[in-house]
């Protein structure tokens, strides 16, 4: 999957120089933040491109691509002759889709709510569950799970008090855990900490990152966590969604 993330994003850079003005579209004349720019813009258009393959392809198999067609409304196998739904993970599967007339499929442009302050964005292939002032978050695609929490609080915690007498005792717990900790900015100014951390879930390598911060009378915390050894793609989309939480207005930045 990797390979056809970078393969997908390439084609379609080339698809983008390839268009109007040869000097204006030249990626070789961005600066660094153009790039990244120009980066986390063709890495979104490649998750939604690939979260409908993935889930095109996995109606298919369930729909029996390899053994004929498998019926969406078949009879109750009693003798009653009533009719009954085929499901697919406890999902309905329908003989036609239920779409309003004339209508088309738009990107996502909004934004869920986890409390009146603190907002997110997740991009469509992620799946959001609510759970109180926190959301749960998987990515299927990237086998990426984690959760965002917010909590009120009466005072903020010195930044570098978090990573001594908080973040660092905690990992403590955790035995041979080499933690890389990075800053969180608000506004471009630091006001909490993140750690990264390589660990193991069930015997297998995992990879761990979690983090803090504080804005006003209110304190976010997230984790988040996926399997196998370190993963610079897996690590962007993290870094990607984190930086789509806002505190009133003000977003986070890694």
């Amino acid at each position: 999957m990797k390979k056809v993330s970078i393969l997908l994003i390439v084609v379609m850079i080339v698809m983008t120089t390839g268009c109007g003005k040869k000097n204006s579209d030249d990626i070789t004349g961005l600066s660094k933040s153009q790039l990244i720019d120009r980066y986390r813009t063709l890495e979104s258009a490649y998750e939604n491109v690939a979260s409908e393959l993935e889930n095109a392809k996995y109606m298919l198999n369930e729909l029996g691509a390899n053994s004929g067609t498998t019926s969406t409304i078949t009879v109750v196998g009693d003798g009653t002759g009533r009719f009954t739904f085929n499901s697919v993970d406890s999902k309905i599967i329908f003989p036609a889709a239920f779409t309003y007339p004339n209508s088309r499929p738009i990107a996502p442009d909004g934004e869920l709510e986890i409390t009146r302050i603190v907002k997110i964005k997740p991009s469509n292939n992620w799946i959001c569950r609510m759970n109180g002032a926190s959301v749960e978050l998987e990515q299927t695609i990237n086998s990426i799970s984690g959760t965002v929490k917010v909590t009120e609080i009466s005072e903020q915690v010195m930044v570098d008090q978090l990573q001594s007498e908080v973040l660092s005792p905690w990992f403590a717990s955790i035995p041979n855990s080499e933690v890389i900790y990075k800053d969180i900015f608000i506004n471009n100014a630091v006001f909490g900490k993140q750690a990264e951390v390589p660990i193991m879930i069930d015997s297998m390598e995992a990879r761990l990152v979690c983090g803090m911060t504080a804005y006003g009378s209110y304190a976010i915390t997230y984790v988040f966590v996926y399997r196998g050894k370190e993963d610079a793609t897996k690590n962007e989309v993290i870094r990607s969604i984190i930086n789509t939480i806002s505190i009133d207005g003000n977003k986070l930045n890694l």
